[in-house]
């Protein structure tokens, strides 16, 4: 799969000294996620910039070529990206880590994300304010996008025919005005609003749901800005304010009492941001009041890019007119930044104040200052 999508070569090798290390082992084995015998967890890898390994669980059946067992013949996939729910994710993925395939004069390209479709009138609502609710890929590929009591879902070709589409009709039981929702592989789809969160399976509410956020999802606080799942690991993360939690679901309890942990870890991610979700390119994109930022889990910083990010998320996403936005350029690009005043006889912070502030007015308040 890798070779044939890039430039890379593999050769099997005994040595210590490999770039990808395939291990079977049992329980506790070093690497923060334990096997659990028969059953259940079967293997588990890591993405190249942690790694690369593959490891599988030594307690299970495995077989060559045979119906019986677990096939090895499907760790081609797992050495992939575990984490990828379509092909085209894989695909990128790898691409953006080694870059193309060469043939001759041209390049193995997987699928580019395109420029969505131009909206409607009944889009507009997307242009005039770019700020959205609540984003998620499910449906295989499609991407839902929540704001206010309405939704879209937009598709590889553009916003889909007949959107808006109002949440209540087409969710029955789930209030409008979330403040975030993450799905997952198995069909699942969590919303969460204030100190409550619904699961669904398709459009059709769980039994028993809504729930608290308290007792569904302890460690979690109430009112989160946003929840998805990161390519980086498998793994649930919140985001809420100017902190986030991750959530393992193979580990009790699901929360580490370590968390929650400041949002400057995610490297040029701002606070309080509107929510976040995995492309089919298998990056993670984050958004916030109109604007968009893609995160590079290589490098596990805001990608370098030009123009740089964010971006507005009109013209790429719900295909507003970039001329009829409020067009970004390098010089007044906004940038959330974090003043903390303190008084330096007494040490005490005078102000804590987090806010989007164009590059222009940023130097001339950092001269002051």
């Amino acid at each position: 799969v890798w070779s044939d999508v890039t430039d890379l070569t593999f050769k099997a090798s005994k040595t210590s000294e490999v770039d990808i290390d395939i291990r079977f082992e049992l329980r506790e084995h070093g690497d923060d996620g334990p096997f659990d015998g028969p059953g259940g967890v079967v293997a588990h890898a890591f993405l190249p910039f942690c790694g690369g390994d593959a490891h599988f669980d030594k307690s299970e059946t495995w077989t060559i070529d045979s119906d019986k067992g677990n096939n090895t013949i499907r760790i081609k996939v797992v050495l992939v990206l575990y984490h990828c729910l379509y092909s085209s994710c894989i695909f990128n993925s790898l691409q953006s880590l080694y870059g193309e395939k060469t043939v001759g004069d041209k390049t193995h390209s997987a699928s580019t994300p395109k420029i969505r479709s131009k909206p409607t009138e009944s889009d507009s609502i997307l242009c005039r304010d770019g700020s959205i609710d609540a984003i998620f890929t499910a449906d295989i590929n499609k991407i839902y996008v929540f704001k206010g009591v309405n939704f879209w879902v937009l598709s590889n070709e553009g916003i889909e025919k007949g959107y808006p589409k109002s949440i209540s009709k087409e969710f029955p039981g789930l209030l409008p005005k979330i403040d975030a929702a993450y799905a997952r592989s198995n069909g699942k789809t969590y919303f969460f609003k204030e100190s409550m969160f619904w699961r669904f399976t398709g459009h059709t509410k769980d039994v028993s749901y809504p729930k608290e956020i308290s007792k569904g999802f302890s460690g979690i606080p109430n009112n989160i800005d946003a929840a998805f799942v990161w390519s980086g690991n498998g793994k649930i993360y919140f985001f809420k304010g100017e902190n986030y939690y991750k959530l393992d679901p193979i580990k009790r309890p699901y929360i580490s009492t370590e968390y929650p942990k400041s949002i400057t870890t995610w490297e040029g991610v701002p606070f309080y941001i509107d929510d976040a979700f995995q492309y089919s390119d298998g990056l993670t994109y984050f958004f916030k009041n109109g604007y968009y930022w893609r995160f590079n889990d290589q490098n596990f910083q805001v990608d370098v890019a030009d123009p740089p990010y964010p971006r507005e998320a009109g013209p790429r996403w719900f295909g507003c007119p970039a001329e009829d936005s409020h067009t970004i350029t390098k010089s007044t690009t906004p940038f959330t930044i974090n003043l903390l005043i303190i008084d330096l006889a007494t040490s005490e912070k005078i102000i804590l104040l987090t806010t989007n502030i164009p590059t222009k007015i940023l130097a001339t308040l950092v001269l002051l200052l």
